[in-house]
């Protein structure tokens, strides 16, 4: 039995279309390839927790995808999930979400916690890097980036962790997490 929240199938909006070519970035991530074409053509959506959107995405070679973005309050865009090997024929049928994010998982108290151990972690290799020492050293906020799992099911994540280090300055890190060695690797630091 069909939601009854779940709308129609639709022909793309011009807000349907600019939410899936701000996707592009994202979901070529996470499917591992890069798309010469990609165009909405349809799609549906629900009301959860904001709106649900599942777009019906054209990517060549009589192929479509269907990507499932979260959009919330505040006009933030979250991908959510993206499904592979669609017809033009096949109907958009609601999925499990398969991408995830830290707060999907823990509460924001523990993630900020969580992300300041790994900002600490790092602290040597920006001190470092930035040839500077610092005694503010406080997360601020973050945002992490799912970017995928090894045939031997270990998963990378990309952390971007803004840090303050003084009233009147700020550091903007890239940290990367994998669970083969469970052990942040410092990418970049950069001051903001």
């Amino acid at each position: 039995m069909e939601n009854k929240q779940f709308s129609e199938t639709l022909p793309v909006t011009k807000r349907v279309l600019a939410i899936a070519i701000g996707m592009r970035p994202e979901v070529e991530s996470q499917t591992g390839q890069k798309h010469k074409v990609y165009a909405a053509v349809e799609y549906r959506s629900k009301a959860e927790k904001g709106t649900l959107y599942y777009i019906k995405i054209f990517v060549g070679s009589e192929k479509y995808i269907v990507i499932k973005v979260l959009w919330s309050i505040g006009n933030r865009f979250k991908l959510k999930g993206v499904k592979t090997n669609f017809d033009l024929s096949d109907k958009i049928d609601e999925f499990e979400s398969n991408i995830y994010s830290l707060h999907d998982v823990v509460s924001p108290q523990i993630a900020t916690k969580l992300m300041q151990e790994i900002a600490d972690s790092v602290k040597p290799d920006v001190e470092e890097k930035t040839e500077q020492t610092f005694n503010t050293y406080d997360v601020l906020t973050y945002r992490d980036e799912f970017k995928g799992v090894s045939p031997e099911e270990h998963v990378t994540m990309l952390f971007h962790i803004w840090v303050v280090v003084s009233d009147l300055r700020n550091l903007c890190l890239t940290v990367q997490f994998c669970t083969s060695d469970n052990k942040p690797r410092l990418i970049q630091a950069n001051f903001i």
